[in-house]
Formats: structure tokens, sequence, C-alpha cells
């Protein structure tokens, strides 16, 4: 049998198919941490611009608004109380009819015009009463700006959180295999220690050789040219295939941040104001304010 056929053969055959694994495992790795700095630095991205839009929210005057806009509605409704001879009893219809902010608690709201109601049943007010009835429906000139300000904000809050669910959600699904790309890599290690290194290691081969097993040879050859050669080579394999595993398993997402950015996927997060806006959006009642 022509033995340096054989383990030249071997040896070729193995180090193609350690090549094109390799190349393929490398690959992949290159490709995620590519994907992984990509979503990182959204992740810092995202996290700076909903801090952005907290501080934003917290400099609107939701308070001031709030009690402006009930103010004015609240003196209608008790102004249409005293003038009417038999007021309506529903809440709905007063709320309906002259608005109240979007952002104001509707239990507030509600009892506050039960109030009136009830107080309405009772009292006979005098004219000069309504004069400052009146004096209170003015709501500030500065009011609708400020709520053009709050829905402005609202809005892009809904986009950030949009994209902040988006990440979250990728980042969830990002699923890198450090353990699988570590098994691999350490089969192509096991192959090209025993597939390439130790075949070349025979090389020339004589017509009858000593093939039997002795770990004293691989002292003799390691201190030979040839051997050093190919502990070189192996070192470098080595050092290659760490550097990679160490990459692998460093692709993991800083869970800090991402609970961070999780915490901004609420309109809590941002004002108790905004989630007071979508209830009463949910219960679909125009608003006039």
């Amino acid at each position: 049998m022509d033995w340096n056929w054989f383990f030249s053969t071997l040896a070729q055959s193995t180090a193609a198919i350690v090549g094109l694994i390799g190349a393929f495992v490398a690959t992949k790795i290159l490709s995620n941490t590519s994907d992984f700095n990509y979503k990182s630095a959204q992740l810092d991205h995202f996290i700076v611009d909903s801090k952005k839009l907290i501080n934003r929210s917290a400099q609107r005057r939701f308070v001031w608004y709030n009690n402006a806009i009930r103010k004015s509605s609240l003196a209608g409704i008790d102004e249409e109380i005293n003038k009417v001879n038999h007021p309506s009893d529903d809440v709905d219809y007063y709320i309906d009819k002259f608005g109240f902010s979007p952002y104001d608690d509707r239990s507030v709201v509600v009892t506050e015009i039960k109030k009136l109601l009830k107080r309405g049943k009772h009292n006979n007010p005098s004219p000069m009463l309504f004069i400052q009835f009146n004096a209170d429906r003015i709501v500030p000139i500065t009011a609708q700006p400020e709520r053009d300000s709050m829905d402005s904000l609202y809005t892009e809050i809904k986009e950030q959180i949009s994209l902040n669910d988006l990440l979250i959600l990728d980042i969830s699904k990002a699923q890198y295999g450090p353990t699988l790309i570590a098994r691999i890599l350490f089969s192509l290690l096991v192959l090209f220690l025993f597939g390439i290194i130790y075949p070349i290691s025979f090389l020339p081969t004589p017509t009858y050789p000593d093939l039997s097993f002795d770990p004293s040879q691989f002292i003799f050859a390691a201190l030979s040219l040839k051997g050093f050669l190919l502990v070189g080579v192996t070192a470098i394999f080595f050092y290659i295939i760490f550097v990679l595993n160490k990459l692998s398993r460093s692709l993991v997402f800083d869970k800090s941040k991402v609970e961070e950015l999780r915490k901004c996927c609420s309109l809590q997060a941002y004002s108790t104001f905004y989630e007071t806006y979508e209830a009463n959006s949910s219960q679909k009642k125009p608003d006039n304010a």
C-alpha cells in the first residue's frame, strides 16, 4: 500500500472539509456579530430617544390644561342646569356636549358633574352668579397650543413605543447559537488534529513504516523542523478557534438595557396622563375641548 498517497490524500480531503465548514462557521459568526452590533446600537439609541420623550412629557402642563378645560366645561354645565327647568341627569350628555380634556380623569369629571346636578336641584342662583359662570367659561388662549403640543408628543411616543416593541421582539428572536457553534468549532479542532496534522506527521513515509502509537515519538517529532512547523500551524489554528468561540459567546445583549427598554414600551413610563387619554379614547367619547 502506498502510505504516502494515503496520508497525503487523507490530509488534503480533511483539509477541504475543515476549510469548507470553517469558512461557513466564520461567516456565520461575523454575520451574527454584525447583526448583534446593529441591534445593540439600536438598543442604546432607542433608550436615549425614550428618555428624551419622558423628559419632554414632564414639561407638558397636563394638570393646568385639565383644570382650565374642566373649569370652563363645568361652568357651562352649571349654567345650563340652572337655566333649564328640568335638566338632564345623564352625565354622558353633559360630557358629550361641553367636552372635557381627554387627558382628564373621567371618574373625577363624572363626580364633579354629579355634584353640580345635586346642587342645581336645591339652589336658585342669582343673575350675578351667571356673570361669574360666563367668565369661567373663557378658556385661556394658551390652552390650544398646549393641547397641540400634548397631542404631537403623544404621536411621537406611540411611534417610539412601536419601534421599542419591534426591537424587543427582534432581540428575543435573535438566536446566535453559541453552544452549537462551540460544538462545531471543537469538532473542527479535533478533525484538524487527527485528519490533517497527524497524517502529515508521517510524511514522507518509508516503504514499511512503523505505524504503532508511541507518545515519545511526538516529542522527538516536535523537536524537528517539520514538527516545529506543524506545532506552529496547530497553535495558530487553536488561536483562531479560540477567538471565534470567544466572539460567538460574547454576543449577549445587556439584560439591564433590554429591561430598561421594555419599560419604555408602556405609556405609563412617559406619563400617566397619556394612559388616561387612551382609556378615555377607548370609550369612544367625542372630544370637543
